[in-house]
């Protein structure tokens, strides 16, 4: 979770050595909308210029869909996106005990994001707000 810029630093270190363009970080709005939250609970603050990468500061949230932050890397350099949580990305985990911890939050996210697919078809949202998807849950 790049909450500072020497976590930012090490995972665009990482970054640069994969061929991946995007990465999923930790970050999102799966439980209220508008309200990201990380991985480990910890509230974003983007009142109080919290450290980001988005482009403008702050999610731009162009569709109601675009729950979960990604990294990515391009030529201009790296920056943060809200994306669609369905979107097959890879993911970077902050490890303080063991992997079986890093799977389990995302399944655990993977499990939020079909909740909120399907919260989406009962509120009948327009089809460009939800895309016609279905997850795998493992």
């Amino acid at each position: 979770m790049p909450k500072t810029e020497q976590h930012q630093d090490f995972i665009e270190m990482l970054m640069q050595q994969s061929h991946r363009e995007s990465f999923w970080i930790g970050l999102d709005d799966l439980d209220e909308e508008h309200v990201h939250r990380w991985a480990d609970g910890t509230l974003m603050d983007y009142e109080n210029n919290q450290f980001n990468r988005y482009p403008n500061g702050r999610p731009d949230k162009v569709y109601f869909s675009e729950d979960c932050v990604e990294e990515v890397k391009s030529r201009a350099g790296f920056y943060w996106n809200d994306e669609n949580c369905a979107k097959v990305n890879a993911f970077v985990c902050q490890l303080d005990a063991q992997v079986d911890d890093c799977q389990a939050e995302h399944s655990d996210r993977a499990k939020k994001v079909k909740q909120k697919m399907n919260r989406m078809k009962k509120s009948k949202k327009t089809q460009q707000d939800m895309p016609n998807i279905s997850l795998k849950m493992g």
